[in-house]
């Protein structure tokens, strides 16, 4: 599980490693400890796992969860986890997506001006 960040959960991949983890019935202690661990890979392969969910889930964790910039923290935020936990994963997703700011705001940016059909076209 701390190896890879390609654990699907409740329809998605983004942060679908430490919800899982959140969810099972380990105990306490553990379960924090490893929600650290898992919610630092899961920050890492952020933007990777959220293409995928936009790729090939039809219905995305969220219908808007379209764009990688801060995609971990959108889903840490509309996940079933508890407060607490949310707060424990976005003590990492917080920074290492800021790290990733550069790269995912580029790719957001020509999505929105080039790809994205707005409803706004032609005809």
């Amino acid at each position: 599980m701390f190896s890879s960040s390609s654990c699907a959960y409740n329809h998605h991949t983004n942060f679908g490693t430490t919800e899982k983890w959140v969810a099972s019935e380990v105990n306490i202690v553990p379960k924090v400890l490893g929600s650290l661990l898992t919610s630092v890979v899961d920050s890492v392969f952020s933007p990777f796992t959220a293409s995928f969910d936009a790729l090939y889930y039809d219905e995305a964790y969220h219908p808007d969860h379209e764009y990688l910039s801060y995609s971990g923290s959108r889903a840490i935020g509309r996940s079933e986890m508890s407060g607490g936990y949310q707060a424990i994963a976005s003590i990492f997703a917080i920074p290492i997506e800021t790290v990733w700011l550069p790269l995912t705001g580029l790719v957001d940016l020509i999505y929105v001006l080039w790809i994205e059909d707005n409803g706004s076209g032609e005809g």
